[in-house]
């Protein structure tokens, strides 16, 4: 996975516990000291200035149920999937699906 990748997902995971945060009505420092971080951190994650921590998206999970699971396994279906073309000294090759 990139890091473009990598960073794809977190911003899919902040923006799902972003939602779920507000539909439940729970503030930032709530579900900060649910996850056992201080609320300024809690913010970056939503707002992608920070990575999540897997310990800490499955705390997140737990309170929120905004889908950590289901995003991750989309994601490792994605990234399980054979390569479409490769790349071998700077010429590309299409491969048959």
């Amino acid at each position: 996975m990139t890091e473009l990748e990598f960073a794809t997902v977190q911003e899919e995971i902040a923006e799902a516990m972003k939602e779920k945060r507000k539909q439940q009505g729970l503030s930032l420092q709530e579900v900060a000291d649910h996850m056992g971080i201080h609320m300024t951190s809690y913010r970056r994650i939503e707002i992608g200035q920070q990575r999540l921590k897997i310990d800490e998206a499955i705390k997140a999970e737990n309170l929120l149920q905004f889908g950590l699971y289901e995003i991750m396994r989309r994601w490792a279906e994605e990234f399980n999937k054979p390569p479409k073309e490769i790349v071998i000294k700077g010429r590309t090759y299409r491969l048959a699906n």
